[in-house]
């Protein structure tokens, strides 16, 4: 049930990617400042999008690690080329529902405990979400919000 970039992805003129939107010689002339903001904002966005459902992607090829009832848990397990670890949690409400979470923590000169103090230690929250499932498969609704000051910091 994980979305494809291109089902989530904004479009907008001359932003990277766009699928079906062109940049018409008027607009090539003077670019207004807020038409810049706007495709930088929309250009943030997609590739933290685009790198989000990629991770995700990865890891639930897998099976989770820890699972506890109705939470499933994966992780800690290292970014690529990144001193960060991930955490992803999903908790089924029933089978339609479900809420989920990925959680960050820097391993630049970090030093956490060991066992399995280490395993849950300094993680912070860098994204939320919920989903529930459509009646076509392939197709649903939800929403996340990421913590663009955790993303930030690397975790």
């Amino acid at each position: 049930m994980l979305p494809t970039i291109h089902t989530i992805r904004i479009d907008f003129p001359g932003a990277v990617g766009s699928q079906n939107l062109h940049i018409s010689s008027l607009m090539l002339a003077d670019t207004a400042e807020w038409y810049t903001e706007t495709k930088r904002l929309t250009d943030f966005f997609n590739g933290v999008t685009e790198s989000i459902l990629d991770a995700v992607h990865t890891v639930i090829q897998q099976p989770p690690d820890e699972v506890t009832g109705d939470v499933f848990v994966w992780g800690p397990f290292p970014a690529d080329g990144q001193a960060i670890e991930w955490r992803l949690t999903v908790t089924s409400n029933d089978d339609e529902d479900m809420n989920w979470r990925l959680d960050g923590r820097s391993l630049d000169g970090a030093i956490h405990p060991a066992g399995s103090e280490r395993r849950n230690s300094g993680f912070r929250r860098v994204i939320t979400g919920h989903v529930t499932r459509g009646g076509l498969p392939n197709h649903g609704a939800g929403h996340f919000v990421v913590n663009r000051n955790n993303w930030a910091r690397g975790s």
